[in-house]
């Protein structure tokens, strides 16, 4: 009997549990060369290089780098952690200067509903939604990933 709940519990946790990271990672591996995708997500919540292996499509990511050594601790405040307290004030911010992306790969839960109006002003839709998890343990994971894919026939932006 435990043994038949180990297997089953194994398979949940290899097979289902968090596997939409993976799934936006075969999709974004899918795109046209030349295609630009940001990954707005918490550090280090997808596997990216390690599946997509494309140098034709360019991948960008909120950045996480470790905490210098001299830098005071109140002035070190990660990418990821500046997006998550106000992501459409860092995206207006962000793409001022940067690029549009072809594509935003995000999760659904809680940040899809603070964003969502900005990206349709931008001339994004939801292309994809693919299966993440049941439940997450990390607030900023909850739902499934969304692939936002910016329409070339809006007239925004």
């Amino acid at each position: 009997m435990i043994g038949c709940l180990g297997a089953v519990l194994a398979l949940y946790f290899s097979l289902i549990h968090q596997r939409g990271q993976i799934s936006a990672i075969r999709y974004v591996s899918g795109l046209p060369p030349g295609s630009n995708v940001h990954f707005l997500t918490p550090c280090h919540s997808s596997p990216l290089r390690s599946y997509a292996h494309d140098a034709a499509t360019s991948i960008l990511m909120l950045e996480c780098p470790p905490y210098k050594h001299g830098v005071p601790p109140e002035e070190y405040i990660p990418e990821d952690v500046r997006f998550f307290s106000d992501p459409v004030t860092f995206l207006r911010k962000r793409y001022s200067t940067y690029e549009w992306p072809s594509h935003f790969i995000l999760y659904e839960d809680p940040l899809a509903a603070k964003i969502q109006g900005f990206l349709l002003d931008a001339c994004y839709v939801e292309d994809a939604r693919l299966f993440n998890t049941i439940a997450s343990s990390d607030d900023r994971i909850r739902g499934d990933v969304l692939v936002f894919k910016h329409d070339v026939a809006c007239k925004g932006r």
